[in-house]
């Protein structure tokens, strides 16, 4: 049982239910659809829905997903995972169905020959699971990415038409609408079936004349849209649409012409936010907000959507994409030269001999006329291939934010998409090509890499840190003191005592698993010693923004210790602690 978008009119083309039942048996059609239709209300949107059965026979027999799947060319493994979706009866022997094994949905025909199922694929890698209206009796459609089908059931016959939506067919010519996905125009254009080609085209700018989301989602049960406006289309209304806005002489050479007294709006005003910085750094100027002045419309004066609106933000783009990506949709060389200041000063940070990181400073002037704002961002070049962005595990693009050398040819980013942070160790495999070894997520806003202590970095909010040459890496939390040699000094507050401890253990980096010995140099001051308004020793121990250099001279200040000697660790008589006075291991 599934969901199936499939237009009504449809069942027309398939064996009646009550007629397959009455051909059961021996004397019934080689191949058979059975199509049972219920209809029940969607309680999350109160909508009418469909929910479909499909069952193909053979002689009267029910046929199997999996002797289904091996007539459809799948292996003995895959061919019990077959999932029939959609399918019509072309014919006593023939049917159409859209299935899937274990790779895309497709569109096959069945039939029988020689009292044998045999297969012919007619459409791969469909992108919809059901068939749609083809506007025309005997025909179905289906789509592929960027391109649709027209399926003749009988006789078969499959043209495929390009992209677009298909507003209406006018005898051999079928009539579509093209949105121009990240181009400059939208365009409308007429594909003759017989010949399987355009043959006519009327590009409209989109800077001038704004196209509805057509909703074209079948049966109308559907549809996400109660009704057609200027900014949405339903298919029953595909064709007065159309006669409203163009028309279509015919001929030996067909043309596609817009009418004087054509209704298409005119965009809406945009009002774009430009991400200049990030917020979490503490930037109060992080983004910037930016009203783009409408092109001249001569040749077409109806009025914009949402004339009487205040202009709507509908989109964000990063201030480096809006100022150092020429073809950036919408930005033109006059709205770029006012904004930025270019052009960008770029340095290498980190070279290979196959790779190299390089920082870009280039600045932003706001809307508000205030002074540019200084922006430094960083690229990844790869011989001709030049990214700012690397691919997170779930193929989302992390932009490079923070880029630290640590030796030849390594590096550590700090990359960040829609979410946290994500901490990467760059470095060269054996053949000299870039890895990228992902080490931890850090959260956002995150401390800033530490490397006060010469040969290691730490970010303390995560509890990071890393050893340089050679490299290692352990997450050792954020109460990290100094570092001396191999040993560790830390300080936390034991969950037992509520003692504040401090405690030295070596570096063990991954894969070892860290531990420390009954042996280890270790302190503890009494919860006794806290004051009354800091009942955690959040104000007691450093800061938690301090860097390595700041907390080792906290720990120096404050207490004697020789270097890797148990019992050594004692606190100053003249220490500065914000503890009770007379402070000690024993204080009540």
């Amino acid at each position: 049982m599934r969901l199936s978008p499939v237009l009504a009119l449809l069942a027309s083309f398939l064996i009646p239910l009550t007629a397959v039942a009455g051909w059961f048996g021996k004397d019934g059609p080689a191949l058979s659809v059975e199509r049972k239709v219920s209809h029940y209300r969607d309680w999350n949107t109160g909508m009418r829905r469909e929910e479909v059965t499909i069952m193909l026979r053979v002689n009267g027999r029910p046929l199997s997903n999996e002797k289904l799947g091996l007539a459809l060319g799948a292996n003995e493994e895959d061919a019990q995972l077959t999932t029939v979706f959609e399918a019509v009866s072309a014919g006593p022997n023939d049917a159409l169905v859209l299935y899937r094994t274990s790779g895309n949905f497709e569109l096959a025909r069945l039939y029988m020959e020689n009292d044998r199922l045999r297969s012919q694929s007619l459409v791969r890698d469909l992108t919809q699971n059901w068939f749609t209206d083809a506007r025309m009796p005997g025909w179905i459609s289906v789509q592929q990415e960027n391109h649709l089908h027209l399926v003749q059931i009988n006789p078969l016959r499959v043209v495929d038409i390009g992209s677009g939506v298909l507003l209406d067919v006018r005898g051999d010519i079928a009539l579509m609408a093209e949105e121009g996905y990240h181009q400059p125009t939208s365009s409308i254009h007429a594909v003759s079936i017989s010949q399987g080609k355009p043959v006519a085209e009327l590009p409209l700018e989109k800077a001038c004349f704004a196209l509805p989301q057509f909703e074209f989602t079948h049966p109308l049960v559907y549809a996400r849209f109660p009704e057609s406006t200027l900014e949405q289309l339903m298919f029953q209304h595909g064709p007065a649409w159309f006669d409203t806005n163009f028309e279509l002489a015919s001929g030996a050479t067909p043309q596609l012409r817009l009418k004087a007294t054509q209704k298409l709006p005119r965009p809406a005003l945009e009002r774009w936010y430009v991400d200049l910085r990030e917020e979490g750094d503490g930037y109060a100027d992080n983004r910037d907000t930016l009203d783009l002045q409408p092109p001249a419309c001569p040749n077409n004066a109806n009025p914009r959507l949402g004339a009487d609106k205040e202009p709507y933000p509908s989109k964000s783009v990063m201030a480096e994409d809006f100022c150092l990506n020429d073809d950036y949709p919408g930005v033109t060389a006059a709205i770029r030269q006012q904004r930025c200041v270019l052009p960008a000063t770029s340095r290498v940070v980190v070279k290979t001999p196959h790779w190299q990181i390089e920082a870009l400073r280039f600045a932003y002037r706001p809307q508000n006329g205030k002074a540019p704002i200084e922006q430094l961002v960083y690229q990844l070049r790869q011989g001709q291939t030049v990214n700012r962005a690397i691919a997170g595990d779930g193929g989302e693009d992390l932009r490079l934010r923070e880029v630290l050398p640590i030796g030849e040819g390594q590096a550590l980013i700090k990359a960040r998409g829609d979410g946290a942070y994500e901490l990467f160790h760059a470095y060269s495999d054996g053949a000299g090509k870039l890895r990228l070894q992902h080490l931890e997520t850090l959260s956002y806003s995150s401390s800033p890499l530490d490397t006060s202590k010469p040969g290691w970095v730490y970010q303390r909010s995560r509890g990071v840190l890393i050893k340089i040459q050679p490299f290692g890496f352990e997450r050792v939390g954020s109460g990290l003191l100094d570092i001396r040699g191999e040993e560790l000094l830390f300080q936390y507050v034991n969950d037992g005592s509520k003692g504040l401890m401090l405690i030295s253990m070596p570096f063990q980096p991954e894969p070892q698993a860290p531990g420390v010995g009954d042996d280890a140099p270790r302190y503890q001051l009494s919860a006794g010693c806290r004051l009354a308004d800091d009942p955690d020793w959040e104000l007691a121990v450093p800061a938690a923004d301090a860097t390595l250099t700041e907390s080792a001279a906290w720990f120096s200040r404050n207490f004697d210790y020789t270097n890797g000697k148990p019992g050594s660790i004692v606190l100053h008589k003249d220490h500065q602690l914000r503890v009770k006075l007379g402070c000690g291991p024993d204080s009540q």
